[in-house]
């Protein structure tokens, strides 16, 4: 009768441990999941974001934060006047797209500045 009280005992232990690690797992791929949603609400390539819904913005009207982020050396070129900022209607995502030549390069940012990554 020992034995068996025992054995019942370890297999109970086994099978909560077991389903312990598999809810576990589950959870990283979750917040993944959250986060690439979240991110692919900003995320608008030239192609995905109709930038007719946006609107320009002149050089003098870009917000402090988004100008001072704007001034590392990755955004060169920012300033020319064959490079265009948009800005959506809530105000909330500026796209600024810098033309080098044939080159075009297209950045997103938020009001706060911060560039936006795409996750995928």
């Amino acid at each position: 009768m020992k034995k068996l009280m025992l054995t019942l005992a370890g297999l109970m232990l086994i099978s909560i441990l077991t389903v312990d690690a598999q809810s576990m797992d589950t959870i990283p791929s979750r917040k993944k999941d959250t986060l690439r949603q979240e991110a692919n609400k900003y995320q608008h390539s030239q192609e995905s974001y109709n930038l007719r819904d946006m609107t320009k913005v002149n050089l003098t009207d870009v917000p402090a934060a988004l100008h001072q982020t704007l001034q590392a050396p990755e955004y060169k070129g920012w300033d020319n006047e064959t490079s265009t900022i948009y800005k959506s209607k809530t105000g909330n995502l500026y796209v600024v797209e810098i033309r080098d030549g044939n080159k075009t390069k297209v950045y997103h940012f938020d009001s706060d500045g911060k560039p936006i990554i795409d996750y995928n």
